[in-house]
């Protein structure tokens, strides 16, 4: 909820012609300024974060999708065949329908 809300503070900064400060903004939005810069700051951590959590969502979908059958979150970590080691709760995560 407060990530949409630093989006929308953020969009409404980034426009041509906008006459409102930022802690305004947070203070209508009821979030705190120092956590709209801790948010703006920290894109590229999220962004990352977002890549490695996507290649390994790819992994695991092959080999959920290996030999043919569906298989359990504990099968996924025992024949992946990557040379990768998954563990249960970063399945889970990446991959919650398990």
């Amino acid at each position: 909820m407060k990530n949409e809300k630093f989006k929308i503070i953020n969009e409404t900064l980034s426009r041509n012609g906008n006459i409102m400060k930022v802690g305004v903004l947070c203070d209508i939005a009821g979030v705190s300024r120092s956590g709209f810069y801790n948010w703006l700051n920290s894109k590229q951590k999220r962004d990352e974060k977002e890549s490695k959590d996507r290649k390994d969502f790819e992994l695991i979908l092959k080999a959920y999708n290996q030999k043919g059958y569906h298989k359990g979150a504990k099968a996924v970590t025992l024949c992946n065949g990557f040379n990768v080691l998954f563990l249960l709760p970063d399945l889970l995560f990446v991959f919650p329908s398990m």
